[in-house]
């Protein structure tokens, strides 16, 4: 029951008008249950009002009011609980008509998040607070009271401020900042790629990502102490990914020049976007920038639990990034820039008000930097609904704390994250599932609006927890803890270190071992630390300072001092030069001071923090002494010259020398000598470059690189060099090879073991010579052996027939090949990944059920969707396979055409259901009986109402068929089962006739770029539908036929070579000895076939050797091991293990071969990936050897 307190009553004697009738009050109402309001009226006679408050989280009616209208203004204070209300006044005249009425919206809240403890506290929400928002409506004041700590700062943007090329005005910026900063909101500049001035044209890479580093130069210049954390674009993951890292090299050297302390992150990307991230460290781009920033959107459409963090797994996607910051040396931030959901119907806002807060847990868990939702006030409108109330709440319950750990419960699927702030813990439970039940815990409990709850009960909606028990918290923290130290060992297993040898002993919650352990790394370093044991001792300090405050290992007292530290930086910065540890180590301390200073009435967890500035002390002094410098101010780009534009991808002829056109950008305030240095992978050719580069501006020149006729290298790099500074690399990978002779492999429409190899010549002459055709990435054996002429710009097939065992080995490497080209001319090429891709459906069994479960298609036979030209320029120059490619299946029953498909796709966005689907991510598929015959379409997506088949040309959704979709971690997997009375009209003749045409396309939908597509056939789905252009599909009697599906990575037992012959596309090199010293030898191999035979009568002598390598390719960060069955007499001079070279003198690894070996054995030695996973199986002969044979040798994983 509430009270209604009537403040004053006038007399009322004049007309009403509709416009009179007003509920006044602030929208945001702070501090207690309450809401004070004042209802206005017209005075008029004979009139009645009903105000009705109705809860919008609950939908339930609140409170209700009635009565004469007797005053001009009636002041009531309304006592509710905390949350979101809806009052609407309706105004009536004495006959009961409704005259008037207005409707608005109300927000009860807790104490407002501009009330602090303490100036400590005020200052660590200002620095630290997490929970932030887009640029949207909500007036500094508010945002400050809403708990809203930070702001993506994006308006006046670069068009504004930019008034002419080179020419800036930022006085309206400075002044829009100035807004700010009495309400202690820190900002985040947000300056997009698309907010560029009209004179700055995209297209002109050069010019453009030029432009962006000038303007952000300026930019930090005139904002220096009032912005200094900046996100630089916003999802550039899609039709810029290529554009992108030279744009965001220029941004990070043009802040850092005039911000030493500045803290730069990517541009968010839509969805967490791993591939992308992957290839921007790749590039060298995370040498110069402090976060990675993501968008972690769920979906963008209707907010139901299925869009829920634990639906999508995002704790593992969370936690996987943190295999990049270690690879980018671990002193990384991780930034959510963007998330949320639309405000939708109120069910969906019940969803949405829940699934806010536990998103901003796990963000917490993973160490969120920083987390923003999109948006406060504007399209998503958050805080006019309930959703607004509990993100305040969870503002006001987080400030001043930090994260200690979470923990689940498998049994009841109940989550408990646990926060504490100078000595005070609290906790929160949460269930993803349907059942509700009573806490786990005791305490006294309130609810996510901050309510008292006196019977509590567990549920979708969060519980706060207080009052807990030190158990409940030393368990969070020991979770907590317990991770990082997995994640830590797991890394130095990975990547050994002899420095972190002693911490592999130590326990998770061991906090004096460890903090001894960290210690001791002071006096073992007298080098440049290198990126990995950087990435060791920040994950290692992570670790404890996850453990440190609960299990106290003593007290220290330190005085931490980072005043020499920041010099430090402020005179490396004036050289051009960055120490990007320490400043990750100075944020990580601050924190923690301000930790301590906000625990005045506590000395225990003030002595615990300074025992965790002691370490940190230690950590900065080491850091300052050894760690990287980074040379951020000078950086070299490649281009191909392409008309009088300048493009990313580089084309290179093998064994052509080639011109390559850099740009040294300098953003140093002094002029340069600069030589850039090509740094080419074996067999590459090209002479490094001096210019001179003049104070902060550009110079251009010319490297001519020659690419050999092997396999195309994936990626080159060059080496910025300024004599007494680090170099700084740049890598870029968007290349381009164009082969004498290309080969490819045509739709195989029926028989499978029939290869149709098709050998196409660019030139403008006859080609000969001979191919050797081998499963995908793994070396040795070769599936055929072929020869091939061909006339001028002319192409020929030859159909190659597969033994069965070579048909497994295909199957093995998921149906791909590399081939080996050998030409008369003396000239090598290798075109590597030819896909094989069928035309065929293969027999399903009738009790086939889509399930999702993949394994039942081992076997059949894939066509895929992985190749820039499907894309028919939808991507335009920038297609990857990690934007959009599928391996995709056709089987058939009786009842039933199936179809299964793995999707990989970063971002998942469909909000249609229906003949809309096409436009976002979706797949189409498209048949006919024959090329006369009318198409039926059918499309397949996962849509807000579910799984859904739509048949296109009915328009209807086919109830009957079952589809499984599932999305997770970039990857959807499909699985349909269509019945053939769907397909209507004469493809429900498919099964007697045995065929049937089809076409198929894969959308694309990333957002913030709208549909891309990849069309399997051309001209059969998206442009134009032509039945004669879709291919014949067999309905095969063949089933699938399963094989493992792990193949070695090199096989070789020598069957397909000639009697006398080196083996074919192995490389042989010989100096002294004879030539037919390694010979193939028919007959002598164990079982009567061939064997490769090693004799050579000659002695040692220098410069004698005859050796014969292999390519292998290996996986880093796996073992392997090479296994060799031999057997021979006096073969101690003989030489068989891997290697990096073509010599056998680098990276090697030899087997120990005895002087004898009469009877065949199999010998095995450890096999590595060394640094780049491109090794070389070597046999030598470098001394006498009576005779070795070989049967057979393989690289196997251990």
């Amino acid at each position: 029951m509430y009270r209604y307190l009537i403040c004053a009553v006038l007399p009322a004697a004049f007309a009403l008008s509709a416009a009179d009738v007003k509920i006044e009050a602030a929208e945001y109402s702070f501090g207690s249950p309450a809401l004070p309001l004042v209802l206005r009226f017209g005075a008029a006679d004979g009139l009645r009002y009903t105000l009705t408050l109705t809860d919008t989280f609950t939908g339930k009616t609140a409170a209700k009011q009635e009565g004469p209208v007797t005053a001009e203004r009636l002041p009531l204070r309304l006592e509710l609980p905390y949350g979101s209300y809806q009052a609407k006044l309706e105004v009536a005249d004495g006959s009961g008509r409704k005259i008037a009425e207005q409707t608005r919206g109300f927000r009860v809240m807790t104490r407002s998040c501009a009330e602090y403890a303490s100036e400590a506290e005020r200052e660590y929400e200002f620095r630290y607070g997490v929970p932030g928002g887009c640029s949207d409506h909500t007036a500094p004041a508010d945002s400050e009271a809403l708990g809203r700590r930070w702001f993506r700062f994006e308006n006046p943007n670069w068009k504004h401020t930019e008034t002419a090329s080179g020419v800036y005005d930022f006085t309206a910026l400075r002044r829009a900042a100035e807004r700010w900063r009495p309400f202690h909101v820190r900002l985040n500049s947000l300056q997009a790629l698309y907010h560029h001035p009209a004179f700055h044209d995209p297209t002109d890479l050069p010019g453009f990502s030029r432009g962006y580093g000038r303007y952000l130069q300026a930019m930090a210049a005139a904002m220096a102490g009032t912005v200094d954390e900046h996100e630089l674009g916003n999802e550039d993951n899609g039709a810029n990914k290529n554009l992108y890292t030279e744009v965001g090299r220029h941004g990070s050297a043009g802040i850092r020049s005039r911000q030493p302390f500045a803290v730069t992150g990517n541009s968010g990307t839509a969805h967490i976007d791993y591939g992308w991230l992957e290839r921007q460290g790749a590039r060298r781009l995370f040498d110069t920038v402090d976060a990675l920033a993501i968008h972690p959107y769920t979906n963008n459409s209707t907010c139901t639990e299925a869009a829920s963090p634990e639906a999508f797994r995002l704790d593992e996607q969370f936690r996987r990034l943190y295999d990049l910051v270690f690879r980018y040396g671990g002193m990384k931030e991780l930034w959510n820039t963007e998330f949320g959901w639309p405000n939708g119907a109120a069910e969906h806002e019940r969803h949405r008000t829940n699934l806010y807060i536990r998103m901003l847990i796990f963000g917490d868990a993973a160490g969120m930097r920083m987390q923003t939702v999109y948006n406060w006030d504007r399209d998503y409108n958050t805080v006019h609904h309930a959703a607004g109330v509990a993100l305040h709440q969870f503002a006001r319950r987080r400030m001043g704390t930090r994260f200690v750990g979470l923990l689940r419960d498998p049994a009841c699927d109940c989550y408990t994250a646990v926060y504490e702030g100078s000595g005070k813990a609290f906790a929160i439970q949460w269930t993803p599932g349907e059942k509700s039940f009573a806490p786990t815990i005791a305490g006294t409990y309130s609810d996510l609006f901050g309510n008292p709850v006196e019977q509590p009960q567990i549920s979708r909606s969060v519980l706060y927890i207080d009052g807990i028990g030190g158990d409940t918290v030393r368990a969070a923290a020991a979770a907590h803890a317990g991770e990082w130290a997995e994640r830590f060992k797991a890394k130095l297993k990975q990547f050994p270190s002899p420095r972190f040898a002693s911490f592999t002993a130590i326990a998770p919650t061991d906090t004096a071992k460890l903090r001894n352990a960290l210690l001791a790394l002071s006096g073992q370093f007298h080098a440049p630390i290198s990126n990995t044991d950087q990435a060791h001792f920040a994950f290692a300090l992570r670790w404890y300072l996850a453990a440190a405050r609960y299990f106290p290992a003593g007290t220290a007292e330190c005085a931490f001092d980072p005043a020499p530290a920041e010099q430090l930086v402020r005179e490396l910065n004036r050289d051009g030069l960055d120490l990007p540890s320490v400043r990750w180590l100075l944020r990580t301390a601050d924190r923690i001071r301000l930790e301590r200073d906000m625990a005045a009435g506590n000395p225990e967890y003030r002595q615990e923090c300074a025992a965790e500035l002691a370490v940190l002390q230690k950590a900065v002094e080491l850091f300052c002494r050894h760690g990287e410098r980074v040379q951020f101010a000078v950086f070299t780009n490649l281009y191909r010259k392409s008309g009088d534009k300048f493009e990313e991808r580089l084309q290179f002829v093998p064994t052509r020398p080639t011109p390559v056109q850099f740009r040294v950008s300098s953003y140093a305030g002094k002029p340069q000598r600069v030589t850039v240095r090509p740094l080419l992978p074996a067999g590459w050719k090209g002479e490094a470059v001096t210019v001179d580069v003049p104070a902060e501006g550009e110079a251009w020149g010319e490297l001519i690189l020659t690419a050999p006729g092997g396999t195309g290298a994936k990626e080159i790099s060059v080496s910025t060099e300024i004599a007494g500074k680090p170099a700084r690399i740049t890598t870029f990978d968007n290349l381009e090879y164009i082969p004498a002779v290309n080969v490819s492999i045509p739709l195989i429409p029926r028989d499978p073991e029939v290869l149709p190899v098709t050998f196409s010549n660019q030139e403008a002459r006859p080609v000969s010579g001979r191919v050797k055709l081998s499963p995908a990435g793994v070396g040795g054996a070769p599936l055929a052996l072929a020869g091939f002429r061909i006339g001028p710009n002319a192409s020929e097939t030859v159909k190659l027939r597969l033994a069965p065992d070579e048909f497994r080995r295909l199957a093995q490497s998921g149906y791909s090949l590399d081939a080996r080209l050998s030409l008369d001319d003396g000239r090598k090429f290798e075109v590597a990944g030819i896909d094989v891709d069928f035309g065929i459906a293969v027999r399903i069994p009738d009790g086939f059920r889509a399930d999702g479960d993949l394994s039942k298609w081992n076997g059949a036979l894939p066509l895929k969707l992985n190749r820039e030209e499907y894309a028919r320029g939808s991507y335009g120059n920038s297609y990857s396979q990690n934007d959009l490619s599928a391996v995709t299946w056709l089987g058939w029953n009786e009842k039933n055409l199936c179809f299964a498909a793995r999707v990989t796709d970063q971002v998942i966005h469909q909000v249609h259901t229906g003949d809309a689907m096409w436009t976002q991510d979706s797949i189409q598929l498209l048949f006919a009986a024959d090329g006369s015959d009318r198409i039926r379409e059918f499309i397949i997506a996962q849509t807000p109402q579910g799984a859904v088949v739509w048949d296109q040309t009915a328009k209807r959704t086919v109830a009957e068929a079952r589809l499984f979709v599932n999305y997770r971690n970039g990857e959807f997997i499909y699985e349909l089962a269509l019945p053939w009375e769907s397909l209507g009209g004469r493809c429900r003749d498919a099964v007697r006739c045995g065929s049937l045409r089809y076409a198929i396309a894969i959308n694309d939908d990333d957002v913030l770029v709208s549909r891309r597509y990849l069309e399997r056939f051309p001209n059969t789905v998206v442009n134009s539908r032509r039945v004669a252009a879709f291919p014949e599909i067999t309905l095969s009697a063949r089933g699938p036929q399963p094989v493992a599906q792990e193949a070695p990575a090199f096989q070789e037992d020598f069957a397909a070579y000639p009697d006398g012959t080196v083996p074919e596309g192995w490389l042989h090199m010989h100096s002294g000895y004879p030539t037919g010293t390694i010979r193939v030898a028919a007959g002598r191999g164990e079982h009567g076939g061939n064997a490769l035979r090693v004799a050579n009568e000659q002695p040692n002598k220098p410069h004698h050797f005859c050796i014969l390598t292999d390519e292998l390719k290996l996986e880093l960060g796996v073992r392997y091991e090479l296994r060799v069955r031999l057997r021979g007499n006096d073969i101690a001079g003989a030489q068989v293990g891997i290697c990096s070279d073509a010599y056998g003198n680098q990276d090697f690894r030899y087997l120990k071969l005895p002087e004898n070996l009469p009877e065949w054995t199999t010998l095995a030695t450890e096999a590595k990936g060394g640094q780049t996973g491109r090794r070389r199986v070597v046999i030598r002969a470098v001394n006498r050897v009576g005779e070795l044979l070989i049967d057979r040798i393989e690289v196997v994983r251990k």
